[in-house]
Order: C-alpha cells, then structure tokens, then sequence
C-alpha cells in the first residue's frame, strides 16, 4: 500500500526457484493498493523445512524490507505407472511398463499377481525421481479358450497402489501332433471330420 503523497515505485527481488509472485514489480499511487499472490511449489523438494525471504524495494523513505517465508515440506511417497492397461492379444506374451518415484522418499515396492504371470523384477527400491523398467511375461498353458481380465498390484511399503488392469484373449490349440508321415487326407463337410 502507498501510505505516501507521491507515487510509489516498487520491485521483488526472488532469488529462491520454490517461490514465485504473482506480480514482481509496479507503480501506486497515493492510497492505492495491490495484492500479491505467493505460491510455494514442493515438487521434487526433499523433505525438510525450507527459510527464504522475499526482498522489496522501493522508492520511499524505507528503501528495502525482508519478507521472510518458511515452507514445510512433509514426506510423499507416490508412484507412477507408464501404463495401467495391457492387452495381451492372442500373440502377444510380452509387455514392459516403467515405474516411477514420483514422491521425495525412497521406497520398497512388490508386485501381486497372478501365477501365470512372471514379473522382472517383481520387487526392489526406489530411490527419489528413479524408476525401472518391468518385464512382465505371460504363460498360456493353463488358461482356457476366452477373454480374462486380470490385475496386477503394484505396493509400495508405504501403503500406496497401483494396479495394471490386464485383459488376455486365449484360444487354446487342440492340434493332435502325429510322428508319421502323412501321404493323403479328406475332409468331410457335412461332418466335420
């Protein structure tokens, strides 16, 4: 605020990447006003409690005041997929999804899953803004002709999920292999033999 007669010239000096203001500098009037918005951003910071000060100068009779501002930044532990739905088409029996960490902690994730499912790695640690690369493979010699939708339960030991919604098209062979040799064959229509 221009508590003066004159007009009221005015900078913001910022030197801290966590803070930002809505407007750096201006000009007031005499019993002008002008609000400023400041917004303190967490992402990627470790956890901690942050002091900065934002430094006004100006113009009037008090050249230069410190704002001080503290930011607590508390502990997050997030993770991301690259994807959270798979298809596994009637020849498809590989896939790879990336996991990330996108929290300010370290972590220890696992994978549920179903048996015919073989995850590598299936566990491990994931330190801040790291991820890995999962192989996820299928097995098909147990499944039955049809569609199944599946999951599998990615956790980490601070109780976040994530979950990959899985659908599997099957179709089973029933293809008699013979040792022989095979001269000749007929086929019969009308019975399908």
């Amino acid at each position: 605020e221009n508590s003066g007669t004159g007009i009221l010239s005015w900078s913001i000096a910022n030197t801290t990447n966590w803070l930002s203001v809505s407007q750096s500098s201006g000009y007031l009037f005499s019993g002008q006003k002008c609000s400023l918005k400041i917004t303190c951003r967490r992402d990627n910071l470790d956890q901690n409690t942050y002091n900065s000060s934002l430094i006004i100068n100006s113009n009037a009779d008090i050249k230069t005041l410190s704002i001080p501002v503290t930011m607590v930044v508390a502990k997050t532990s997030s993770m991301k997929l690259s994807s959270t739905n798979i298809l596994f088409d009637y020849f498809r029996n590989n896939v790879e999804v990336y996991l990330k960490n996108t929290g300010n902690t370290t972590f220890n994730w696992s994978a549920a899953k179903a048996n015919y499912y073989t995850l590598m790695p299936a566990s491990g640690s994931l330190a801040k803004g790291d991820s890995i690369k999962i192989n996820i493979t299928l097995n098909r010699e147990t499944l039955q002709t049809g569609i199944l939708n599946s999951n599998i339960l990615i956790s980490n030991s601070d109780n976040v999920n994530q979950t990959i919604n899985t659908v599997i098209n099957v179709f089973t062979n029933t293809k008699w292999m013979l040792n022989r040799k095979i001269l000749d064959a007929e086929f019969c229509r009308s019975a399908n033999k």
